[in-house]
């Protein structure tokens, strides 16, 4: 970890809790209530306010169990243009405060962070922070640091509304030592049970594995996360992403179930997230795979051809819903 701090640096913003909060800029009575947004059909929780997170509802949820834990709560149906629009309004707003910004998703963007005479990264990030809040109304988390991951990591431990930098060796390990190796997107299940076996059970742990054997362990991308929480950058900005042959939107299901009501309501919720890509993206999807791991580590999948290419939610359902 080098312990020098550069006037160049790698930016993370996140809106918190985006389509909740996107709600309240329209409707202020949402304030400090809790709140769910629902996919199309209803049918479960595809975003929650910290207020409905505390109450124990989790995210892709059906929404009778929701309910039932949260009986005051507010659901309302999702919007997703006019979350589109709030979220070009963040675009514009951090492409005024970096010359090379990444459009990750409809609430993630990556940017480089440059400091002026006189400026601190702390003092850019929360210029930001308040930049987002004051022109587009929600809240925001920011994270600067040497790399996209850091950055990452930094703002995921900010949240909500802070806004950090972390440039020095010792912020760096300080970050690294309270997070486990899980946070760092790209590791998880099977991938963070292979590094468990060794001891490394922290981001820290990692960061001062050998690196040969991270890679064995992890293959090329895992030494890429590597350097990277090393403060080596060598995942770059990408203001203009390739054409994409595939799309996939997917998580965990939050443990093991047989419950076809949770395994639909996930269906559902990654559903509408893929539909998001597509669209940002503009194009449409002519083939949909399913994909399921089972606890025994075995692996399911069905397919299935569109006989037109589509982005419409009901017809991607309706191909979808057999190939589970």
């Amino acid at each position: 970890m080098n312990p020098g701090v550069a006037t160049m640096a790698v930016g993370h913003l996140d809106a918190d809790c985006f389509y909740v909060s996107a709600e309240r800029v329209r409707d202020r009575f949402l304030e400090g209530k809790p709140v769910g947004v629902l996919g199309n059909q209803g049918a479960c929780v595809i975003a929650k306010s910290y207020e409905m997170k505390r109450e124990g509802v989790k995210t892709g949820e059906p929404i009778w169990d929701a309910m039932a834990k949260c009986p005051d709560g507010i659901y309302v149906k999702r919007d997703f243009r006019w979350y589109h629009a709030l979220s070009l309004m963040m675009l514009e707003a951090v492409r005024e405060a970096s010359r090379r910004v990444e459009y990750y998703s409809i609430d993630e963007f990556y940017f480089r962070a440059e400091r002026g005479r006189g400026e601190t990264f702390a003092g850019l990030a929360r210029g930001l922070r308040d930049r987002i809040r004051d022109r587009v109304g929600v809240p925001a988390t920011v994270g600067i640091a040497r790399t996209r991951t850091l950055a990452k990591l930094a703002a995921d431990a900010s949240k909500p509304a802070g806004a950090r930098a972390v440039l020095t060796a010792a912020d760096e390990e300080e970050l690294l030592d309270g997070l486990p190796v899980t946070e760092i997107a790209g590791i998880a299940g099977r991938r963070a049970a292979r590094l468990a076996a060794w001891g490394i059970t922290t981001c820290l742990h990692l960061a001062r594995a050998d690196r040969a054997l991270v890679r064995r362990l992890l293959t090329a991308s895992g030494e890429a996360l590597w350097w990277e929480i090393n403060g080596t950058p060598v995942q770059p900005i990408h203001e203009r992403r390739p054409a994409h042959k595939t799309l996939s939107r997917g998580g965990s299901l939050g443990g093991a179930t047989t419950d076809p009501r949770i395994l639909y309501a996930w269906l559902v919720r990654n559903l509408e997230r893929l539909i998001e890509e597509l669209r940002y993206h503009r194009v449409a999807a002519g083939r949909l795979t399913v994909l399921v791991a089972y606890k025994n580590d075995r692996t399911g999948q069905g397919r299935a051809t569109l006989a037109v290419p589509a982005d419409r939610f009901d017809l991607l359902l309706d191909v979808a819903r057999p190939c589970l």
